[in-house]
């Protein structure tokens, strides 16, 4: 089951559960549509993310923005999103990140087999809300692998 983290991307995670290509998905804090990926947001990342998305790229060192804003918007999941092929999924993000809009989590609402979460006051994956995420992932999970 992938879940995010440990040599996954957010986007990694999100493509693996939109395609239907695990049993389970846990998607934490991922940017997700074309918008978040488009050069205006790309131009405005804060703390270093341009340079995670880089690396996520392939470059090895750190690119020009002319450079990683093409990258950048291949990473964009639309027309995944537009598909109803998904494995099970749950889609957690807090609600002041500074990375993803909320609408790159509330675009999941609706889909089968996910359940979306979206923390009051957390930040980018929810991880200053550790209390309330974990309960949930570790519920979803063990019902998930019952299933």
């Amino acid at each position: 089951m992938p879940v995010d983290g440990e040599g996954e991307s957010d986007v990694d995670v999100a493509h693996t559960g939109l395609r239907g290509d695990a049993d389970a998905a846990v998607v934490l804090g991922g940017p997700v549509t074309s918008p978040t990926f488009g050069p205006e947001h790309a131009k405005s990342l804060l703390f270093g993310m341009a340079d995670i998305f880089g690396n996520a790229a392939g470059f090895t060192t750190k690119p020009d923005p002319d450079v990683l804003i093409p990258a950048f918007e291949s990473f964009a999941l639309d027309e995944l999103l537009t598909t109803q092929d998904n494995c099970p999924m749950v889609v957690i993000n807090g609600d002041a990140d500074v990375h993803v809009p909320i609408a790159d989590t509330t675009v999941f609402n609706g889909r089968p087999n996910t359940q979306v979460e979206l923390i009051p006051g957390g930040s980018h994956c929810a991880l200053n809300k550790l209390d309330q995420i974990m309960p949930v992932m570790t519920t979803w999970i063990a019902d998930a692998l019952r299933s």
